[in-house]
């Protein structure tokens, strides 16, 4: 890296620290963290949903899984915290909810990314093509994955990054 610059991960973690996110976002993560932590055997049949002011909500398939899990609460919640690097998460609830069933290492359907065409390639190039090549790099890769999430498609007419669907501009455009 260049004197002077700073990494975009180093920006985006000045971001959260001024305006006060990163509590936030370290316990959001403690869902995607819920996997690895909870093991294979667990995650086959469970899934996280959200943080709620500390509390981690997973749904299980039975009240019998709920009650299995909430004996290895402590554990599961030392777990999380120490993968995420903060103590964000203080309780763990249990709902049951039936789930279909999967593979720990087998994304869900509604998850599974689009193919790009070629059109939506293009842009991502061009995209990329307008910045300083470690930053188009990054941001290139960054839009393409975006664009690729079946829940995030479109592409904004101003700037012709990603946009949520049934918007008409990104959420930068729109200020």
């Amino acid at each position: 890296m260049r004197p002077g610059f700073t990494t975009l991960s180093g920006l985006i973690n000045e971001g959260l620290k001024h305006y006060h996110l990163e509590q936030g976002v370290k316990a959001a993560q403690a869902v995607n963290v819920w996997d690895r932590v909870a093991g294979p055997a667990v995650a086959s049949v469970t899934r996280a949903d959200i943080v709620r002011d500390g509390v981690l909500w997973v749904f299980t398939p039975s009240s019998a899984w709920s009650q299995e899990l909430s004996m290895l609460r402590p554990n599961l919640i030392a777990g999380i915290n120490a993968a995420i690097g903060i103590e964000a998460v203080t309780d763990i609830r249990f709902r049951v909810k039936r789930l279909p069933t999967r593979r720990p290492d087998e994304p869900a359907p509604d998850r599974l990314p689009k193919t790009l065409t070629a059109d939506e390639r293009k842009l991502v190039a061009d995209l990329a093509a307008r910045l300083e090549p470690d930053a188009g790099a990054v941001i290139g890769g960054l839009a393409e994955r975006m664009m690729a999430r079946p829940d995030r498609s479109g592409i904004c007419p101003v700037c012709s990054g990603p946009m949520d669907p049934g918007r008409d501009r990104c959420p930068f455009c729109s200020r």
